[in-house]
C-alpha cells in the first residue's frame, strides 16, 4: 500500500513537473543529503560518511533554516546514529516552528521511505495520502502534511520521554501525537505500552492497542 500511495504521488508530480521546470536539480543540498545518507548505508559504520551525512544535512539547513523536511531528515539521521540528545533537540525545535515553517511536497521528500532503517516511526498511508489531496486539489493549505509532521515528531519526542522514565510527558506528547493523525499506529502502539506501565484502565489500554492496529 506504501508502494502504491508513492507511486500516485510521483505521478501527480511528474504532471505537474510537465507545467513547469523541475525544482530538484543534481547536486542541490537536498540531493547531496539523499547521496550521502546511500554511501552511509552502504558501510554505517565509517565514521567519515556518517560526519559527511551530518554535514550535508547541516549545510542543507543553513540553505534553508525553516525547512521542515530536511529539518526532520537531520533529526531522524541524528537519532539513527544513536545521537538521540541532539535529535530530542531538534525535534523540539522542529516543534516549535513546524506549524510555520518551509514545506513544499513537490521539492521536499522524507529520507525514511527510501530507507527502511529511518520508517518505523512514520505513518505513511496519512502522510503521503496528505501530499496526494494536497497536490492534487492545488491547494495552499498543508495544514493535514504538518499535522502528519507533527505527529511523527511528537513520536520521537514520546519515546525519548518513555526512555529516560519520563512517562507522564510521553503520555501526554502521545495522545497529542494521536490528536494530531489519528491514524499514527506507532504512537498508539508506544501509548498502550506507556499506559500499561502508569497502571492505566485495562478500558484505556485496550483503546490505545485497537487503535494500534
Amino acid at each position: 500500500r506504501r508502494t502504491i500511495k508513492y507511486a500516485l504521488l510521483q505521478t501527480i508530480l511528474k504532471s505537474r513537473n510537465q507545467e513547469r521546470p523541475a525544482r530538484i536539480e543534481p547536486n542541490t543540498p537536498a540531493i547531496n543529503c539523499l547521496k550521502s545518507v546511500q554511501n552511509l548505508l552502504k558501510t554505517p559504520f565509517d565514521e567519515n560518511l556518517r560526519s559527511l551525512a551530518l554535514e550535508q544535512h547541516q549545510k542543507a539547513i543553513s540553505a534553508r533554516p525553516k525547512g521542515i523536511i530536511i529539518t526532520f531528515n537531520y533529526a531522524q539521521l541524528l537519532w539513527t546514529l544513536d545521537r538521540r540528545e541532539d535529535a530530542q533537540r531538534v525535534f523540539q525545535e522542529l516543534k516549535e516552528w513546524l506549524p510555520e515553517g518551509e514545506l513544499d511536497p513537490q521539492r521536499d521528500f522524507l529520507i525514511s521511505h527510501r530507507f527502511p532503517i529511518f520508517n518505523e516511526m512514520v505513518p505513511y498511508h496519512s502522510y503521503y495520502m496528505a501530499c496526494i489531496k494536497y497536490l492534487a486539489t492545488g491547494s495552499h493549505d498543508a495544514t493535514s502534511i504538518r499535522n502528519v509532521l507533527m505527529s511523527i515528531t511528537n513520536n520521537y519526542l514520546a519515546l525519548a520521554s518513555a526512555q529516560a522514565d519520563n512517562l507522564d510527558d510521553a503520555k501526554s506528547l502521545l495522545e497529542d501525537s494521536l490528536e494530531q493523525c489519528s491514524e499514527n499506529g506507532s504512537a498508539a502502539h508506544l501509548l498502550a505500552k506507556v499506559l500499561f506501565a502508569v497502571d492505566a484502565s485495562p478500558e484505556k489500554i485496550w483503546d490505545a492497542v485497537h487503535q494500534a492496529v
